[in-house]
């Protein structure tokens, strides 16, 4: 979890493509199915009314540790994902590792605003994006 590139603080931006298209901006739905968006949590709702949800894992692993994972945003409508792990006594949890949510084989870069971000292409031909790390 990082703000890295185009940030406007720590989280790490997740999306999962089916193998074409933009890398990190997703074109598969993970809500519902991948992973499972619970009830808002105990931040104060934003400007916009967003409840920054509690995120479960589904069929596929958490990309992010954290006794806490919440979403921070819902901008991407469910092809992405911006994560921020929480510690039990609500503190940002910096430390947070980042996982891999399926096996593959896995890739390292920096985008042109400097963004760090790592991804994975998946045996299925899918391919999961890790943006913003430090």
């Amino acid at each position: 979890m990082g703000n890295s590139g185009f940030s406007s603080g720590d989280h790490l931006h997740f999306s999962i493509n089916n193998g074409s298209g933009d890398l990190c901006g997703g074109n598969i739905d993970i809500l519902g199915n991948q992973f499972i968006q619970g009830e808002g949590s105990w931040l104060p709702r934003a400007h916009d009314g967003w409840n920054y949800p509690y995120v479960y894992s589904g069929t596929m692993r958490l990309p992010i540790a954290g006794p806490f994972v919440i979403m921070t945003q819902n901008y991407h409508h469910g092809t992405a994902l911006d994560l921020v792990s929480y510690n039990t006594d609500h503190s940002v949890n910096y430390g947070a590792p980042i996982y891999a949510v399926q096996e593959g084989t896995l890739y390292k870069a920096t985008d042109y605003l400097g963004g760090k971000y790592a991804y994975i292409i998946h045996p299925n031909g899918w391919r999961s994006c890790y943006l913003h790390l430090k």
